[in-house]
């Protein structure tokens, strides 16, 4: 674990060590930083500083205009996470502590950042700020900061520990000329946050962290049914960046778990696997967990982190995390568009303890699949000019029996219809050979699937002008 807020000479030079070497090999290496929501200036464990415990007047937390108190597990504004704590960023303290990250990342040399709790959106009623009045420009000041922390991570060439340029040797010969030659953090992942504006990729997926102490099959299940039939309606209303959880590959999301012998009760674990991972006891057993796991997130557009202490253990689950992780890159593209749920089989409910908070979590209890699930991307060309495919469909059968039938896939929003005088549509079934399949009505063709339980498959669109 690395505190890139107060980072040390010493963490700085071995963190850089391993940085080399993995740009040595052409491997991106990344950071997590918890930026404002979720965390406390106030809480010694999260690297507090001598002068941010006078409180209230003088903290750098959010204060709750109608307690007057920082907004740690106190206030109707009270968020959730941690303590149920938010930091301001429009302080002097956010100001040091963004100063001493962008230092350390150029350091380092480290080229990606996982950003957590950059939501600006937590009121602060505390007039001894420095970047905001009081309460009713609090929102915008923090906006405007986290706003500035992202654009400084794309913008600002990295430099080594003595000030020089670093040059670029990730994917290919270093070059001394060019742009390539000075290097900025290449890319932001997973900033969960209010708008998609100032580099955020991505907004909340809606889930409870609880849900990966579910047995593997119950989060696999109920994640996918968030992302494509949820209450929210996000296959219609919502954009297709999701942040969502890292997968549990070997390592589970919190070392704890419902103590069957008390009931309500959260007891530790013992070791890193349980239940609610994909590889326990090894990868091997568990393929089709996998599988499921990572055509759900990577099928519905969330591209996720894999948490793990190992990503394979054997050569079955060494090739399929590379068929997957080479499906995803290849179709990226129109993976990263929306997306329309053509069918929806599997419905969850119940729900489980919050452990932040001690009452009952958003998501949870278990989940029952009648028939397929299936989503139909969609990119057309007017807007994805860069794209080959006009639309991707990803169908699972969740059930426990086969199911052959024909889905109708609409494409006038995947810019093939009559309208722009297309009588048909190349369809390719999981990467074979395309075949024709005519428009009907409503601009749709006939995806014909054949699914044994827990089977999935795909389908690739183009237009027949492609052709």
């Amino acid at each position: 674990m690395v505190a890139n807020e107060f980072p040390t000479a010493a963490n700085t030079t071995w963190l850089k060590g391993i940085v080399d070497i993995a740009h040595g090999l052409g491997i991106e290496v990344g950071a997590y930083q918890l930026l404002l929501n979720a965390r406390s200036a106030t809480a010694p464990n999260q690297a507090s500083p001598p002068d941010a415990t006078a409180l209230p007047n003088r903290g750098y937390d959010v204060m709750d205009p109608a307690t007057r108190l920082p907004d740690h597990k106190s206030g109707p504004q009270c968020k959730g996470g941690p303590g149920c704590s938010a930091l301001c960023g429009a302080t002097e303290f956010y100001d040091r502590m963004e100063a001493s990250m962008h230092a350390w990342w150029r350091a380092t040399g480290v080229s990606t950042v996982a950003q957590d709790g950059a939501e600006s959106n937590t009121a602060c009623a505390n007039e001894s700020h420095a970047h905001h009045h009081g309460l009713n420009d609090s929102i915008w000041a923090q906006y405007k900061a986290v706003r500035r922390t992202f654009n400084t991570y794309l913008t600002t060439p990295m430099r080594d520990r003595e000030g020089r340029l670093r040059e670029t040797s990730v994917g290919g010969a270093a070059s001394a000329t060019g742009p390539a030659a000075v290097p900025t953090v290449g890319f932001v992942s997973g900033m969960p946050g209010s708008v998609m504006e100032a580099g955020e990729a991505k907004v909340p997926g809606g889930y409870s962290e609880m849900i990966f102490g579910l047995p593997r099959w119950t989060w696999i299940d109920r994640v996918r049914e968030s992302m494509i039939a949820s209450p929210f309606g996000r296959d219609g209303s919502v954009s297709v960046g999701q942040r969502m959880f890292p997968l549990p590959l070997s390592a589970p999301y919190h070392p704890s778990m419902l103590d069957p012998e008390s009931p309500g009760k959260w007891t530790p674990f013992s070791g890193y696997e349980s239940v609610g991972t994909l590889c326990e006891g090894s990868c091997e057993e568990h393929l089709t967990e996998i599988e499921w796991a990572l055509s759900g997130m990577w099928g519905t557009g969330a591209f996720p982190q894999l948490r793990s202490t190992k990503l394979w253990d054997g050569p079955h689950s060494k090739a399929l995390l590379q068929k997957w992780i080479a499906w995803a890159k290849k179709y990226r593209r129109v993976l990263s568009s929306e997306f329309v749920t053509l069918a929806h089989g599997t419905v969850c409910w119940g729900k489980t303890l919050n452990i932040s908070t001690g009452g009952p979590s958003e998501f949870g209890g278990g989940c029952s699949s009648s028939d397929l699930d299936a989503v139909l991307h969609r990119a057309p060309q007017h807007f994805y000019s860069d794209v080959e495919e006009r639309a991707l469909a990803v169908v699972w059968n969740p059930t426990n029996r086969t199911i052959a039938k024909a889905l109708r896939a609409p494409l006038y929003y995947a810019g093939v219809s009559r309208a722009r005088g297309d009588t048909a549509a190349m369809v390719s079934a999981e990467g074979r050979p395309p075949t024709r399949a005519p428009l009907g009505d409503g601009d749709t063709v006939a995806l014909l699937v054949s699914l044994a339980p827990r089977a999935l498959t795909w389908f690739v669109v183009t237009a027949e002008s492609q052709t």
